[in-house]
């Protein structure tokens, strides 16, 4: 079975990736719950995974209802305390498995010092997050080094660069996202 990808335009300038396959669900970070479980709700899929990739109140402040509602793993980073609810801690090196999907996880700091990526290698995803920006860098580079966003940049999948698609952040002010059910 193939991996479904749906976007979820989620508060005024952010989005959710929903990635399903078979009876799994993960969602790449969590800006709010109504429009991801609306979502979920319309597609007829249970979330069963939440990966975090920082701890920004855009990227977590749906952790709390969805793992109530849906009693979804949470996932995010060894190097930032700071997220609610989570159940597993992964850096650089570490496998996250959704189903039969495998995530490498890149420490890419750079907007925050514990800023993590994951990169699905079969399924040629990279869901790097506020890591790279689709107009800029992002607003907020607060408690990192942007040496540090250089070399985790540098250091991101190279092979078949041009077949991974890249779920950089949007801001949907400047770049409104379509919601477009790609299938991978």
């Amino acid at each position: 079975m193939s991996v479904e990808i749906r976007l979820v335009p989620c508060l005024s300038d952010n989005y959710a990736v929903l990635l399903h396959d078979g009876d799994v669900t993960a969602v790449i970070d969590a800006p709010e719950a109504p429009a991801i479980e609306k979502t979920l709700g319309k597609e007829g899929w249970k979330l069963t995974h939440i990966l975090i990739t920082h701890h920004h109140a855009d990227h977590v402040d749906g952790i709390p209802a969805l793992k109530k509602k849906y009693g979804a793993k949470v996932i995010g980073p060894r190097a930032d305390g700071e997220i609610p609810l989570v159940d597993e801690k992964v850096g650089e090196g570490d496998t996250v498995k959704v189903g039969s999907m495998s995530a490498r996880v890149l420490d890419t700091p750079g907007h925050t010092a514990g800023h993590i990526s994951y990169v699905f290698d079969k399924e040629k995803l990279l869901f790097a997050a506020d890591t790279l920006f689709v107009l800029g860098c992002g607003p907020r580079v607060r408690k990192a080094r942007f040496s540090a966003l250089a070399v985790a940049i540098k250091t991101a999948p190279t092979a078949r660069r041009h077949e991974t698609l890249l779920r950089p952040r949007i801001h949907a002010r400047q770049c409104p996202v379509r919601n477009h059910g790609r299938s991978a």
